[in-house]
């Protein structure tokens, strides 16, 4: 385990979810973070000040984001996306394209 390895006042980041087979369950030593008083971060997504950088890339054609999109849906569709969420139901990213009601 990675926080094991940190030095006093050390900090681990977490990037992104974790597996299926975790179901986001993952056993940490609370007694050695306290004692070292470690810090966990935690990010899931790119700082607002990056977007420019990025937008500028994909009208370069540099960066491909829609290799990653494995589904469209409308907006009345995303409650049902985010309830599959729990069950770590899609993979890829869902993206939605449509805001009519």
């Amino acid at each position: 385990m990675s926080v094991l390895s940190l030095r006093t006042r050390g900090r681990h980041l977490q990037l992104g979810h974790t597996t299926g087979a975790e179901k986001g369950d993952v056993a940490l030593p609370i007694d050695v973070m306290m004692v070292k008083e470690l810090e966990i971060l935690g990010a899931f997504g790119m700082q607002g000040q990056r977007f420019g950088t990025m937008l500028n890339m994909i009208g370069a054609g540099r960066l491909n984001p829609g290799r990653i999109v494995t589904r469209t849906v409308g907006l009345h569709e995303a409650g049902g996306v985010l309830e599959s969420l729990e069950t770590y139901g899609p993979t890829g990213v869902v993206v939605i394209d449509e805001f009519r009601a």
